[in-house]
């Protein structure tokens, strides 16, 4: 009696490990490039507010296999002008999601 529960609980085991996702990869390689907010092409506003605002020229998001991804973004400023700023982050994979943002707590 004892050894088909072994057997049962080998198999829930085996078939447990044999269905995990394994070939998915922790980190990849990749480039995005913005095309469109809301349907409209850049060069385009971020929000519809009147009066002036930020007009975003190109945006740009490269991923690598080190877990890290950097983000490049060009706009036209009210207050700072034509600027691009350049900002570094970690990301994730989690199945099919993709998380991008900052892991380590602040010291």
């Amino acid at each position: 009696m004892r050894l088909p529960r072994q057997k049962a609980l080998l198999l829930i085991l085996i078939s447990g490990i044999a269905c995990s996702d394994t070939t998915v990869p922790d980190t990849v390689s990749a480039f995005f490039a913005l095309r469109t907010i809301n349907g409209r092409t850049l060069p385009t506003y971020l929000a519809q507010t009147p009066g002036p605002s930020t007009t975003i020229l190109s945006s740009t998001l490269t991923l690598y296999k080190s877990g890290k991804a950097v983000m490049i973004e060009h706009r036209d400023e009210m207050l700072r002008g034509d600027v691009t700023d350049t900002t570094a982050y970690e990301y994730r994979i989690e199945g099919s999601q993709i998380e991008i943002g900052s892991f380590k707590c602040p010291i």
